[in-house]
């Protein structure tokens, strides 16, 4: 009989936070074609948990979701496009991944301190930001390798995995880097901080300012630049096709709305409203 109610539970509970998920959707969005999923820790106590635990993995396209890993705390989660896999910072600071083809958790790091993890693309190796340096773990053999002088904060690996752009602090001005593991070489490309890739690397999302102001798309091949109307936005991510934007934006005391900008019309719809728990999501393909 209790094994009997449990199951129950579990099933009423996904019910309600399927019909929740619905219900936050903005009706805002409906013209723009939109793609693929977000997937961000719980935004808030009412999707089955009373603690902010777990990842909400919601459909855009199908206004609805599921929420994964619900007994666990999920900070900053990063996707691997090629291996259909998300690592994330759990309550004790360790690192975590979960691997969506078999449906299986693994601790893959045990280190505190660790920030912006990332998955380097065509290798087996992670990399994230300790102490103002660039680790890169190889996930095989463990060996490590340490890159100096590179500034707390977002970072971008290109997508052959050879090379990354990352901001760093210039006599108390930010500017965006390039670095090329080849020849372990720096290159300064300009001004602004938390440089994201677009998929395709033609575009650069950036603070031009201060975080946690606009943001500017730039192209790279042409130096056009594109910036948001908000000054509130932080935390950014291209959706899966590059040529859209998603941030977050603050719209009141503790509470965020996730934006939708197409960049190539300056249009905006907001997502979702409400958020009480930013810690970062992924735009991934389905």
């Amino acid at each position: 009989m209790k094994i009997y109610l449990i199951y129950l539970l579990k099933i009423m509970m996904f019910i309600y936070i399927t019909f929740i998920i619905v219900c936050v959707y903005n009706e805002d969005c409906t013209y723009m074609e939109l793609t693929g999923s977000i997937i961000m820790p719980t935004p808030d106590n009412s999707f089955g948990t009373s603690d902010f635990n777990g990842l909400v993995k919601y459909n855009i396209k199908d206004r609805n979701g599921i929420l994964i890993l619900d007994d666990l705390y999920c900070l900053y989660p990063c996707y691997s496009i090629s291996k259909n896999k998300i690592m994330f910072i759990g309550w004790d600071n360790y690192l975590y991944e979960y691997d969506f083809n078999i449906g299986k958790l693994r601790n893959i790091l045990v280190e505190n301190g660790i920030n912006y993890p990332k998955y380097v693309p065509n290798s087996n190796c992670i990399s994230y930001i300790k102490d103002y340096k660039m680790v890169i773990y190889n996930l095989e053999d463990t060996t490590k390798k340490e890159i100096d002088n590179v500034t707390l904060g977002e970072y971008s690996w290109s997508n052959d995995g050879k090379s990354f752009v990352y901001n760093k602090d210039v006599s108390g001005n930010h500017n965006i880097y390039k670095y090329n593991l080849e020849d372990d070489t720096s290159i300064s490309l300009f001004k602004g901080s938390c440089p994201i890739y677009s998929i395709d690397n033609k575009y650069i999302a950036y603070f031009p300012g201060s975080l946690y102001g606009e943001i500017a798309v730039r192209n790279m091949e042409t130096g056009e630049e594109k910036k948001t109307r908000e000054k509130g936005c932080h935390y950014f991510k291209f959706s899966p096709k590059g040529d859209k934007l998603a941030y977050m934006m603050s719209s009141g005391k503790y509470e965020d709305s996730l934006i939708i900008w197409d960049y190539a019309t300056n249009k905006t719809c907001t997502l979702l409203e409400g958020i009480k728990q930013e810690r970062g999501f992924e735009w991934i393909k389905n």
